[in-house]
């Protein structure tokens, strides 16, 4: 329902181990690849996840994708990337509102939360699910129109309208150390190739947009 807001406090739930903390219902929402969880860096969080409880998350959504192919691909494509962008900008930038960012993201989460730290979990998950609304009714009135981002864990390349996809190209740059030697550092630039996949190849169901923000 759009007009409700679930927050999982973790932290809270008794148990010593994995299994005891994460009750069964929620483990299978984030492990379902058919419910979306939209969010900003949503690889940290499922990272964490992975980490403390021993399982992958699927369907995974990452905004910053989305909003990076709907911003530039017209105007400028050469700036379509997977770079992310706060959520705090995009929400100002689509939605032309304010996204509170205040101290209250890095305080004390482990206890029960203060009204301030649940307006903030709710309103955070509330501006994704929005913005995320928002961003697939500019997509789809794009011509062409460009294929909807894959799920992270899939790994695919940003489309651009035009069947053009946007691939990393890992780059290896020297330089002198401290010491004196030479250091090998590796970076990321974009590259575009014409896509093998049709525009549709991976379109999600419609029927699933509705999505779980982390």
């Amino acid at each position: 329902s759009e007009t409700k807001i679930g927050l999982f406090q973790v932290a809270l739930f008794k148990g010593d181990t994995a299994e005891q903390l994460m009750p069964p219902s929620l483990r299978q929402i984030l492990e379902s690849s058919e419910i979306v969880k939209t969010g900003v860096n949503v690889s940290g969080d499922a990272g964490r996840i992975e980490r403390c409880f021993g399982f992958q998350v699927r369907g995974l959504f990452e905004l910053s994708h989305l909003y990076n192919v709907v911003t530039w691909s017209e105007r400028s494509p050469e700036r379509v990337n997977k770079k992310l962008l706060n959520l705090a900008d995009q929400v100002q930038n689509v939605l032309l509102l304010p996204l509170k960012k205040d101290k209250v993201r890095t305080s004390q989460w482990s206890k029960r939360l203060r009204f301030e730290q649940t307006e903030y979990a709710a309103s955070d998950a509330y501006a994704g699910f929005r913005l995320y609304h928002a961003l697939e009714a500019r997509r789809k009135k794009m011509d062409p129109t460009p294929p909807r981002p894959a799920f992270w864990e899939e790994k695919k390349p940003l489309i651009l309208g035009d069947g053009t996809a946007v691939v990393p190209r890992r780059i290896v740059k020297k330089k002198v150390g401290d010491d004196g030697k030479t250091v090998e550092e590796e970076d990321e630039e974009e590259e575009y190739f014409d896509a093998v996949e049709t525009l549709d190849s991976y379109q999600l169901d419609p029927t699933l947009t509705a999505g779980i923000p982390l």
